[in-house]
Order: structure tokens, then C-alpha cells, then sequence
């Protein structure tokens, strides 16, 4: 009776651990693309009711059109884009990933002479899918409290 208790509940777990796995897998895929600016991989993979929230600037963005046009410009004053995953996981049709990131951010304005500074910090993505399959939100932050410092630093 223990054994086959246990061989369900086995089963049940790898079948949460494959799905799971393809979701991370899915959402790895839409972010890594998106890094990359490349709107032709990201577009098929977005809702059409799709949100995209980004809390640290306060700025949230609805509709496919409108925030295909946000990622137009997704990685703005950052080149050299270095993350270091250190948790992934999904629930319920949600992955989330925590990482440690270094870029080189132009902390001079927009408008000004570029000035390139190297930062490293935290961050967090949380990837949301419809039952469909697709990414119905994505909910990007980062430690950008510890780059405004350094900008601040640079100007006195």
C-alpha cells in the first residue's frame, strides 16, 4: 500500500517538475530575447491583453502593440548585460527568477554625453502565462536604489 502511495505521489511530482521545467524553459527563452532586443522571438510569444509592469520606475504598460513598442528599447543605458541566476521556479503558470546582475549603465541622462559607469546589483523578473501558453505579464525590478548612489557619487 506504501509503495504504490508513494509511486503516485512520485508521479505526480515529475509530472509538476516537467511542466514546471517547460514553463522556466519558455520564460528563459522570452526573457533572453528580449535582452537581446530581438522582437521577432518575443512577439508570437506575448498575449494580446499583455501588462508589463516595471514597479521601480512606477511604469506599467498595457497591450501588445504598446509594449512591443516599450521593448523597442528594453535594455536603454545598459550595455554589457551580465546576470547571474540564482533562483528559478514556477507556481502556478508563474516563473520567477532572482538574479545578481554588472552592466555598464549610462548614468550621465538622457540627452548628454553618454557616461558609462559599471554597476552590479539585484534583480527579479516574475513571468506570468495564460492557460494558452502564452506570457500574459511580465514584471520586471532591480535594485536600481544602489545605481541611483553611484549616479549621484559621479555628480559631486
Amino acid at each position: 500500500m506504501k509503495t504504490a502511495f508513494f509511486g503516485i505521489v512520485a508521479a505526480i511530482l515529475v509530472s509538476f517538475s516537467a511542466s514546471a521545467e517547460g514553463l522556466i524553459e519558455k520564460a528563459e527563452k522570452f526573457v533572453d530575447a528580449l535582452e537581446q532586443e530581438d522582437l521577432k522571438t518575443v512577439e508570437p510569444m506575448m498575449a494580446e491583453a499583455f501588462i508589463f509592469e516595471d514597479p521601480t520606475w512606477g511604469a506599467a504598460h498595457e497591450g501588445k502593440a504598446n509594449v512591443l513598442k516599450i521593448y523597442q528599447n528594453y535594455t536603454g543605458g545598459a550595455r554589457n548585460l551580465q546576470k547571474i541566476k540564482t533562483q528559478a521556479y514556477e507556481s502556478a503558470g508563474t516563473v520567477v527568477f532572482v538574479y545578481v546582475y554588472y552592466a555598464e549603465m549610462n548614468l550621465a541622462g538622457r540627452g548628454k554625453e553618454p557616461r558609462y559607469h559599471p554597476v552590479m546589483g539585484y534583480g527579479g523578473r516574475i513571468i506570468q502565462f495564460d492557460k494558452a501558453g502564452l506570457v500574459k505579464r511580465h514584471i520586471d525590478f532591480a535594485d536600481y536604489a544602489s545605481v541611483a548612489k553611484i549616479a549621484a557619487s559621479l555628480k559631486e
